[in-house]
């Protein structure tokens, strides 16, 4: 039985002349839904019976080597799993088409939408982001099934699917939630994180049950996209961001490879990207062109201005949500990057880096 199933579902299922009971699984996934959150929060009715056995002492056995993961992409879960070990063939997979990594986490700074209708949280800047790499990855050979995009939530995957199925060289990929892929696998995962706000609410990124089945789905390669400066504070983000920093696979712009010029490119937004692609399904007129220092700085002033009306008894300041909005004035767009090299590829001509 997996440890995914709650107390009552297994009890129930156990016949009065059952005499022995296996259970098979993983307590530190995700752990079993409720209807009710109130049967969750109160009475713990989302703890399973595995995951309470082991909190209370009873023997178990864990296995400890994985034969999924490249190891350049289980060192990501090993601050939660220290004794994990991995098997001598997940270091013979292919190397990584159209990215110049194997695992690689790009940070940015573009708000999420307002929650609108949806009730559910979205970013349209990483939703872009993610269709244009993918379709990156499908033009450098990826067969639409060896990808698959991860979100933690719905708004988000209902975002993607749509920016998705307007390429009709991406339409097949899979997009779902984090929750609907556990015990899943593909070679290639690419994650939108979507999370990005001055209040610095994590939501479902600071489950740590869910970190890690995002983080533990791929075969080959994991890319990850999201603000990191809403993760710094938290503890297993935190070792996962240093683990990608010690071999630069942190920044705030994809390294990917363009097969015609043979080079590595640094790229930064769905823009960029579109310029190696054959269509221009991904432009999207100049967005992602800001630095992480024009971020910060942008960041402080709103800072002191929302301080300075809180002065002023400004209550609106005050309210939980006030910090939510888009990062889409227009002092952030159409500018180049300070430290950027313009260079021309196929006639086009963007900011961006060559490496």
């Amino acid at each position: 039985m997996d440890s995914y199933y709650d107390q009552a579902h297994i009890l129930t299922a156990l016949h009065p002349r059952t005499q022995h009971v296996v259970l098979i699984g993983d307590h530190q996934q995700l752990r079993p839904s409720t209807a009710v959150y109130r049967l969750s929060k109160q009475f713990h009715l989302d703890v399973s019976l595995f995951e309470r056995l082991i909190h209370n002492g009873a023997s178990h056995v864990t296995l400890l080597q994985q034969r999924r993961m490249h190891p350049k992409i289980s060192r990501l879960i090993k601050p939660y799993y220290p004794q994990l070990r991995d098997h001598s063939s997940t270091e013979r997979y292919p190397e990584i088409r159209g990215i110049n990594a194997r695992s690689y986490f790009m940070t940015h700074c573009h708000f999420e939408d307002d929650e609108g209708e949806s009730h559910s949280h979205l970013n349209t800047f990483e939703a872009n982001f993610v269709s244009a790499l993918c379709a990156h990855l499908v033009s450098c050979g990826y067969e639409e099934s060896q990808i698959t995009v991860l979100s933690p939530y719905l708004g988000q995957v209902r975002l993607l699917k749509k920016k998705i199925q307007r390429d009709p060289t991406t339409q097949k990929i899979a997009v779902t939630a984090v929750d609907n892929f556990q015990g899943e696998e593909n070679d290639i995962i690419v994650i939108s994180l979507v999370r990005s706000n001055r209040a610095r609410q994590m939501g479902f990124l600071a489950v740590e049950n869910r970190i890690n089945v995002a983080l533990t789905r791929a075969r080959h390669g994991i890319f990850i996209v999201g603000n990191a400066d809403m993760l710094e504070k938290h503890t297993l983000w935190s070792q996962i961001l240093q683990e990608l920093r010690s071999d630069q696979c942190f920044s705030d712009a994809m390294p990917i490879v363009d097969r015609e010029q043979k080079g590595v490119y640094e790229v930064r937004s769905a823009d960029e990207i579109s310029v190696f692609l054959d269509s221009k399904v991904h432009e999207t007129g100049g967005e992602g062109m800001v630095t992480m220092d024009e971020y910060k700085r942008s960041l402080e002033a709103k800072r002191s201005k929302g301080a300075s009306r809180r002065g002023k008894g400004d209550q609106a300041a005050r309210r939980p949500d006030s910090g939510k909005g888009t990062a889409s004035s227009s002092d952030w767009r159409g500018r180049p990057h300070d430290h950027a090299l313009r260079f021309k590829h196929g006639g086009k001509a963007f900011w961006g880096e060559r490496r």
